[in-house]
Parts: C-alpha cells; sequence; structure tokens
C-alpha cells in the first residue's frame, strides 16, 4: 500500500508500515559495509568527522591531512620549521653543547622532534653501510676459498682427480679482513638516499672495501656522551708490550708508579683429614697507574 513497503526475502513477503521502513532507513545509514575486511562496521564514532569535513573543499581537506602528518598548526612546513628552529637553538650553543646536541640527534629531547628526523637519516645510513659491509664479509670469504684436489687411481696413477672448494680458516679470513678495515672508506649519505664519498679526492670504494660513517671515538679520553671515563688511572703492566702494557693503555700519557701492600695467603699444608692451613704472607709490590 502506499503506506507500507513490501520486502521479500526467500519468497517470503513481509509488509512494513510507514515506522518500521523509517527505522531501517536509519539502521541502513548507521551500518556501513567494510570492502576490503567483508564485515560490517558501525560509523557512528566517525559521523562527527564525516560530517566535519562534508562542506570542506579539496584544497581544505588536503590542507589539514598535511596539517595532521606535520603535528598540526603549520601546515606541511611544520616538520622543517621545527628543524630551522633546532638548528638555531643549536647554532647559539657552545661548541661542546653543539656537539651533544648533534650526537643526540640534533637535540634529541632537548631540543624537539627534530631528532626523530636526524635519527631517521642515520639508520637508514647506517642499514645501507651494514649491507655493502655484510656482502663484503661474503665475497671476503668466497675470495679466501682455495681448490683442494685429490688423485685417484693405481698406486697414485692420477688416473681420476676430484677437487672441491675448502674454506681458509678463520684466522687468515680475519687477517683479509683486519687489512680490508685499515683501507676503509668514510661515506655519507647524500640527498637521493645513497652513499657517497665524504671526501671527492678518495676513489668510490669497491664491493671487497669496507665502509663507515663515522670516526672512531678517541677511547683515551673520557666522554660524557658515551659514557667513558678514559684510562686515566687504569692499572696497566710495566713490563708488556700488549694491550695491557703502560705504553699503549696509557696513550703516551706516562704512568705512576707507587708501592702497596699485597696481603696473600701462602705456605698451603694439606692436614688429614680434611682441611687445609695456610700462613698469611705480606709483599710489597708495584703498582703503575696510567696518568
Amino acid at each position: 500500500g502506499g503506506a507500507g513497503t513490501s520486502l521479500h526475502n526467500s519468497g517470503m513477503n513481509y509488509q512494513l508500515n510507514a515506522n518500521d521502513s523509517q527505522q531501517l532507513q536509519q539502521t541502513h545509514h548507521q551500518i556501513t559495509y567494510d570492502k576490503e575486511n567483508r564485515c560490517p562496521r558501525n560509523d557512528s564514532q566517525n559521523s562527527s568527522m564525516s560530517n566535519m569535513h562534508d562542506d570542506d573543499s579539496p584544497q581544505q581537506q588536503q590542507q589539514q591531512h598535511y596539517e595532521r602528518q606535520g603535528g598540526g598548526g603549520g601546515g606541511g612546513g611544520g616538520k622543517r620549521k621545527r628543524r630551522r628552529k633546532n638548528q638555531r637553538a643549536i647554532n647559539g650553543m657552545p661548541n661542546d653543547q653543539q656537539a651533544d646536541a648533534t650526537v643526540n640527534g640534533a637535540g634529541g629531547t632537548e631540543v624537539g622532534e627534530g631528532g626523530k628526523w636526524k635519527n631517521s637519516i642515520s639508520a637508514k645510513a647506517r642499514s645501507l653501510m651494514n649491507l655493502h659491509n655484510n656482502e663484503a664479509g661474503r665475497r671476503a670469504v668466497l675470495k679466501k676459498t682455495r681448490i683442494t684436489c685429490k688423485c685417484h687411481g693405481v698406486s697414485g696413477s692420477c688416473s681420476l682427480i676430484t677437487c672441491w672448494q675448502q674454506l681458509s680458516s678463520i684466522r687468515e679470513i680475519g687477517d683479509y679482513l683486519r687489512e680490508k678495515y685499515e683501507e676503509s672508506t668514510e661515506v655519507k649519505l647524500n640527498k637521493r638516499g645513497r652513499l657517497q664519498v665524504k671526501d671527492a679526492q678518495f676513489k668510490v670504494p669497491t664491493a671487497h672495501d669496507l665502509v663507515y660513517l663515522d670516526e672512531s671515538p678517541d677511547w683515551c679520553r673520557n666522554s660524557r656522551q658515551l659514557q667513558w671515563p678514559g684510562t686515566h688511572g687504569r692499572i696497566c703492566n710495566k713490563t708488556s708490550s700488549g694491550l695491557d702494557g703502560c705504553g699503549i693503555l696509557c696513550c703516551g700519557r706516562g704512568y705512576n708508579t707507587k708501592n702497596i701492600v699485597v696481603r696473600e695467603r701462602c705456605n698451603c699444608k694439606f692436614h688429614w683429614c680434611c682441611q687445609v692451613k695456610c700462613d698469611v704472607c705480606v709483599k710489597v709490590l708495584e703498582e703503575h697507574t696510567c696518568k
């Protein structure tokens, strides 16, 4: 009739009055279908957002989208403005604080969110560096493989020869990589997102060469950034020529010598049964510490 709506389902007819038809339409508007997930979802939470942007032009909607990506307030250039502000803040610092801010990623938590952008670039550069060095390591293993052959036949006539590739020892591969480490090339990330040689006077590294991004820190001196106390006050061996020797560990600064009294157990004897009795001996030893 004019006041109702006919609904067909499985060959059965249902008569709906005007109130039921209006309620069904409202329910239809509240429930939408997610084509990707193939399940209904409720848009009641998004109704306010859709009503807010229905009257906006495409340019205004795009502007709001960039503001949300940029953290709001500054349009598409919000992040660029923050980076310029962070850089001005860093330039106004003393030299040592500038170095701290640069290492912490354009100021880190002290300057602002510009550190996230800097850290993302640093992470990408480090990822590319690791990919290059990993490939160089694999090539080093292949380069150091050698062909080993064995003869077969009556009385060693070598009528049949079997050959295979054999890996070199870890020591030999390590020595080769040590040479590559000493000859490694410093690189940086360019604007196209690729690694390039930092100093143009050096040649472009091959796939067999190693690369690095930053110089190794000076472990001889203390560093607040790395929380490293340095080698000042470290105990060294005066007579050793190794890494524990005063000549290497003290980094050429010299060392101090003092006499210390050491008490230790000595003249130990076993008594039946079952205990060990020792005497306490006092010794005066020289202790060397780095200046």
